[in-house]
């Protein structure tokens, strides 16, 4: 695995290799461990095999390509993802030859590996809090599950507590995910928005509640939490209030190799 960290301040480059799988097979070996003996001119078949662990993350590679919807287009969506993404994780089987007092000749030959199909997960709705001082504002976000599958659709709901004549603009919600990759101790982080909506807040309702449904790409990466990437996907709530910074929540999700969608028995109703 190789990671790349790109400074623009800097103009500097770092670059730290992480070899997460290393196995060896022996496929032929000297009658007695006589350094002098030789394989005779000859075409041979050696077998071998190897056994990915369970935990191996799956093949991430520049581009980082994925379709997002044309609707997506509204102020402030933009591609945030570099075009050549610096972060990758690559499998490679490689076969050398040992020689004596020589340089050994080697080949190698790349692989991909696929993510492990998933199916009976476990799902639970979810919600999330977010208060102002005071208590003058408060949002709820709440999903039904925790769980989904590329191009899937997202349904959640939002309720806005407030006091009346508080200057509020809209409510955004958007869904994302956040890229991370770490090299020498130096991480990356990119936020992606996929989609989103806007909704319109009224200055003389106490409470209003909005229906959102959101659409995670057909390509697109799955979730990964690892020590030196991080692919982490959410639904992010803005608060559009005049001349002041956005206030934000984020309740995170999983986008998971699933053979059908998850099943959530809850209801937006019940959150």
């Amino acid at each position: 695995m190789e990671v790349s960290r790109y400074d623009g301040k800097n103009q500097r480059t770092y670059k730290d290799n992480n070899i997460i799988i290393h196995e060896t097979r022996d496929l032929w070996i000297p009658p007695g461990g006589r350094k002098e003996d030789v394989i005779p001119p000859s075409q041979t078949l050696y077998p071998f095999e190897f056994n990915l662990p369970d935990s191996a993350l799956p093949t991430l590679e520049p581009p980082l390509a994925f379709s997002a919807p044309s609707k997506s287009a509204l102020p402030g969506f933009k591609y945030t993802i570099p075009g050549y993404f610096t972060g990758t994780i690559t499998y490679v089987l490689q076969a050398k030859i040992d020689r004596p007092r020589a340089l050994d000749p080697k080949g190698e030959c790349p692989f991909r590996a696929v993510p492990t199909p998933v199916d009976n997960v476990v799902v639970h709705p979810i919600s999330k809090v977010w208060a102002g001082r005071s208590n003058t504002v408060q949002v709820n976000v709440s999903l039904e599950k925790d769980v989904f599958m590329l191009g899937e659709k997202v349904t959640g709901k939002v309720t806005l507590i407030k006091r009346i004549g508080l200057k509020l603009r809209a409510v955004e919600v958007a869904i994302k995910f956040v890229l991370s990759y770490t090299a020498y101790g130096n991480t990356d982080s990119f936020n992606q928005y996929i989609e989103n909506v806007r909704y319109l807040i009224s200055p003389d309702e106490e409470s209003q509640v909005w229906q959102f449904t959101l659409t995670i790409p057909s390509i697109a990466p799955f979730t990964e939490i690892g020590k030196l990437v991080r692919i982490e996907w959410g639904i992010e709530v803005k608060l559009d209030i005049p001349w002041r910074r956005k206030p934000h929540i984020v309740l995170p999700f999983s986008v998971l190799p699933l053979t059908k969608p998850a099943v959530s028995t809850a209801s937006l109703e019940k959150l």
